[in-house]
């Protein structure tokens, strides 16, 4: 049993498939007192080399010293090695782009009608952007919804702090168009995979310079 977010545990078992990845790959037999900082360079090697990016090896890192501290606390080692200064995860500075008012109003006008999976995210996503995680989007439902005061409220995943959100006119637009219903949310892979998809279909296509480490 874990008091952690579902996505929090989610990490950990990405975390303990890498480590298994590693270990299959390389055969060596990996204990607490050999975590230290020969294991740690090839680890993060390792990672590198499968096109993972600083901020995703670092997340993976970071859950290894979460597991090698909650391990010494309980008294299962005494490798102190994962608490040295290079045995840091790594990061980068990351770019986001986002979308203006005007590059929204043209997914809002976009003529989806044909595409009911398209039409059905795009609703999702405009609603999103009234500041709501993908996490916090998934658990909205009409209970969130108040009419009368024109707001949404919601005690966010992340933080877990109730947050009030104006209703903006579209929102209120697309929210009576479900009758306060909303259809489900897909994956999170499939949700961005259908932005993508709708935002080629608005002609939203301006040149991004991504850079990467």
């Amino acid at each position: 049993k874990t008091d952690k977010k579902p996505n929090t545990v989610k990490g950990y078992k990405q975390t303990a498939r890498e480590i298994e990845g590693y270990i299959a790959l390389t055969g060596k037999r990996l204990q607490f007192e050999n975590v230290d900082l020969d294991f740690y360079l090839s680890f993060v090697e390792y990672l590198t080399n499968k096109g993972y990016s600083p901020n995703t090896v670092g997340a993976r890192i970071k859950d290894l010293k979460m597991f090698m501290n909650e391990a010494y606390e309980r008294n299962l080692h005494t490798n102190m090695d994962f608490k040295k200064k290079r045995f840091s995860k790594p990061k980068e500075e990351t770019y986001s782009v986002y979308l203006n008012s005007d590059e929204l109003k043209k997914i809002y006008k976009c003529d989806l009608s044909d595409e009911p999976r398209l039409d059905r995210v795009r609703d999702l996503f405009l609603i999103g952007c009234t500041g709501l995680r993908f996490s916090d989007l998934s658990l909205l439902s009409s209970d969130n919804i108040d009419n009368v005061e024109s707001v949404i409220t919601i005690k966010t995943v992340k933080t877990g702090r109730t947050v009030v959100i104006p209703l903006h006119a579209i929102v209120r637009q697309i929210l009576q168009k479900y009758d306060n219903e909303l259809p489900r949310v897909p994956s999170n892979q499939k949700f961005n995979d259908y932005i993508k998809e709708i935002a080629k279909k608005a002609e939203i296509n301006e040149p991004i310079l991504l850079q990467r480490t």
